[in-house]
């Protein structure tokens, strides 16, 4: 009797699906099959999480993950349903500040210029049906933002979109969702620029492009240069 696993898959078709996901790695392939079917012990499981991994981000953004793992001062990761302030001093160093997983979430990254040379950046990254607890967390982190201080700030918006006839422009695809957060802006930060950006469902990461759901902020010194972000879909300037 062929050996199945709780999908109904058996050996074979385990074995073309590790082939699929990996097939340039017989190792990464093995693990796929021995996962599907049940028979992956602790250090194989982890191991298949690095391939993956490795696999799903480039060269940049594993080497982010290893610095975020070792507490690297200049590297901040935001994981889903949270958000982070950063400061950066008018002769500091650069800081990242960066998410991931974005696919169906809305996220938030604003950057200030002060009156004394310093910046201040602050991302945001939450489950669409987070929405209000979204709100509360980018008002608290901006409100932290010494207003009387701002010479100018920027916010970019990403939020899920939609086919709008032409295949390659999108809309939003719950506006309602990304205006509450650019309302929470404007309430804390009245004359602040925004912008609101929609990005693309995706639904293999590991058969398309790499880096899908990411975006990173670098943020240098003011006089080192500008601010910018990049996505899997597009780089931009900040401030």
């Amino acid at each position: 009797m062929e050996q199945l696993n709780s999908q109904g898959l058996d050996m074979e078709q385990a074995r073309q699906e590790g082939v699929r996901i990996f097939p340039d790695d017989p190792i990464g392939a093995e693990l796929v099959s021995k996962n599907i079917l049940g028979q992956l012990t602790e250090d194989e499981e982890e191991n298949l999480m690095r391939l993956i991994q490795e696999k799903q981000y480039s060269p940049e953004v594993n080497e982010l993950f290893s610095r975020a793992k070792e507490h690297d001062p200049q590297v901040s990761l935001v994981e889903v349903n949270h958000g982070t302030r950063v400061r950066i001093p008018e002769d500091g160093d650069e800081q990242t500040v960066w998410t991931y997983g974005l696919g169906k979430c809305n996220a938030t990254l604003t950057l200030s210029e002060m009156g004394d040379g310093s910046r201040e950046g602050v991302l945001t990254h939450f489950f669409p049906d987070k929405i209000q607890e979204h709100a509360g967390e980018l008002s608290e982190l901006l409100s932290k933002i010494d207003k009387n201080n701002i010479k100018k700030t920027k916010t970019i918006i990403l939020s899920l979109g939609k086919k709008n006839g032409d295949e390659n422009a999108l809309q939003i695809e719950k506006p309602e969702l990304a205006e509450m957060l650019a309302a929470v802006v404007r309430s804390e930060i009245p004359d602040g620029e925004i912008e609101v950006i929609p990005y693309p469902e995706f639904h293999n990461r590991l058969s398309g492009a790499k880096d899908q759901g990411v975006l990173i902020a670098k943020i240098p010194a003011k006089a080192n240069g500008e601010a910018t972000f990049q996505t899997w879909l597009e780089n931009g300037t900040l401030l």
